[in-house]
């Protein structure tokens, strides 16, 4: 259990000994914000172009043609499929108590 504060740029946590204080970095923490933000713009960015060729696509579909209703649809892959029932168990928070659980992934190493 760790309580982050953002205006302060640092993490407590209890530790075996007392509360233990991070401190964070405020010029590494700048740079990740404006890296963020970077990004943000660029995915707001390809998704206008992506609008704007689905639009110059769609343009170009003849809506009375009867043939584009009998393509067949492409099927996707099973094995790219997530099967959380696979990959995935029931933990105990509370040591006998099946009310409080959370579920982790199989393949995670053991701490």
């Amino acid at each position: 259990m760790a309580a982050s504060h953002y205006a302060y740029n640092m993490m407590k946590i209890p530790g075996p000994r007392g509360l233990i204080t991070v401190h964070g970095d405020p010029d590494a923490a700048l740079a990740c914000e404006d890296e963020g933000a970077r990004l943000a713009d660029a995915v707001v960015a390809a998704e206008i172009d992506t609008t704007a060729e689905l639009a110059k696509i769609a343009d170009e579909v003849d809506l009375s043609d009867p043939s584009i209703l009998k393509k067949p649809m492409k099927a996707t892959p099973s094995a790219a499929t997530f099967e959380s029932s696979k990959d995935t168990r029931k933990v105990d928070l509370v040591e006998g108590d099946s009310s409080r659980q959370v579920i982790i992934g199989t393949g995670l190493s053991p701490a």
